[in-house]
């Protein structure tokens, strides 16, 4: 039987952090027979700055794209509970598809996503991440 494949969406600012490879455990360990495929691969980001160089309107609709075509998603909060926007974006992309789509909390309780839950706006998301580009 073929691993199903789990998008773990997470916020920037968890990539490369303990927190980071504790949700990756976490995932492991509550989905039997999984790949986990993590926004932060290096070939991935040179895919979203390939798409930003060459002018695209929403470079980020790459992890979108991705959360559709994966078995499973699983989007991670804040440490305060709150979804990003991108990792909201991403959940419903892949929940639009009919796709098993979970949230994670910091703490690592898992719960099913609702594209009815509240998220941060672009601004709040870019303000926590100190992003200026979304």
């Amino acid at each position: 039987m073929e691993n199903k494949i789990v998008y773990y969406a997470h916020p920037i600012t968890h990539y490369n952090t303990e927190h980071e490879i504790k949700c990756e455990k976490s995932i492991r360990e509550k989905f039997n027979n999984v790949e986990i495929f993590n926004p932060n691969m290096k070939w991935l980001n040179r895919v979203y700055q390939n798409r930003k160089d060459e002018g695209h309107e929403k470079p980020f609709g790459i992890f979108q794209e991705i959360a559709k075509v994966a078995d499973i998603v699983v989007g991670c909060t804040f440490e305060d509970g709150k979804l990003g926007s991108g990792v909201f974006g991403e959940c419903v992309s892949a929940y639009s598809e009919g796709k098993e789509v979970y949230i994670m909390f910091y703490d690592m309780t898992l719960c099913l996503f609702s594209p009815m839950i509240e998220s941060l706006t672009i601004e709040e998301t870019k303000e926590r991440t100190n992003r200026k580009e979304m």
